[in-house]
């Protein structure tokens, strides 16, 4: 009987899977978990609903009990990046661990190397983020996104030429994609070409107004063109962001020999 019952909630919980009701992916799975805990879709979709809600500490502790049921399965691991993600600070050690321990254990999956990748964006070591963000491409050259921070990692290692080609690539491939969009837009912020940049969040900002990184990094570039006209009055020369933000680690520097930032036990 509680066979038939678990099955019949697990072919509700997959039509609500293709569904944007988090709130009922959350209550669903934890249906099933209530009969059987160590119930492994039920599982991933809890973390999957409490990720997507923004419940951060509900996620910390559901992950923790994953991580002891299924310590080798990548996907807990990579639900794990998401919580320390969040977390920000030194705990972006914590969210690069659980990526390479999810690239061990799945090797073939693009999104663990872009998900890694993004560590090193975040930590300003784009030479790191390079090698990742190339084989994750290679895994899959569909994938505009991917491109597209490629092209950030390769605007801040300074190969201007590089970086504009592969995100003029990526907005080809697609235009309305609003990640894509932002981040060609910072790679043209960043390379100097502010009038290129405004022009790109302007028109994502009207195609999607009510994503706020859009409107954020449009008032960067007006703070850039502000600078960059007011160095040019005074007969002084204006320097792109990308050669003025580089060799600054943010968060943690795991190449010095002890860091001042303690890691996950």
């Amino acid at each position: 009987m509680e066979k038939d019952t678990i099955q019949q909630l697990e072919n509700t919980l997959s039509v609500l899977m293709d569904s944007h009701r988090m709130d009922l992916i959350g209550e669903q799975a934890h249906k099933i978990l209530v009969l059987n805990p160590e119930h492994r879709y039920a599982t991933g979709c809890l973390l999957f609903s409490l990720i997507n809600r923004h419940m951060y500490e509900e996620l910390y502790e559901a992950g923790k009990n994953a991580l002891k049921l299924f310590p080798n399965e990548a996907w807990v691991h990579d639900m794990m990046y998401y919580y320390y993600l969040h977390k920000g600070g030194s705990d972006y050690l914590n969210a690069k661990k659980h990526m390479e321990e999810a690239i061990k254990l799945s090797p073939e999956s693009a999104v663990y190397y872009r998900n890694l990748a993004e560590i090193y964006l975040i930590n300003r070591e784009p030479e790191k983020a390079l090698k990742h963000l190339e084989t994750a491409v290679k895994l899959n050259p569909d994938n505009a996104e991917y491109k597209s921070r490629l092209g950030l990692s390769l605007i801040r290692s300074g190969k201007v030429n590089e970086a504009l080609k592969i995100v003029n690539k990526a907005l080809k491939d697609d235009p309305d994609h609003k990640d894509v969009l932002d981040t060609a837009g910072m790679v043209y912020l960043l390379s100097g070409e502010l009038d290129k940049g405004e022009e790109l969040f302007r028109d994502a900002l009207s195609r999607f107004p009510t994503y706020e990184y859009f409107q954020k990094h449009l008032d960067w570039v007006e703070r850039e063109k502000h600078d960059r006209d007011s160095r040019i009055k005074q007969y002084k020369k204006y320097t792109p962001l990308y050669l003025r933000q580089k060799d600054r680690k943010r968060f943690f520097d795991e190449d010095s020999k002890v860091d001042i930032h303690k890691a996950e036990g």
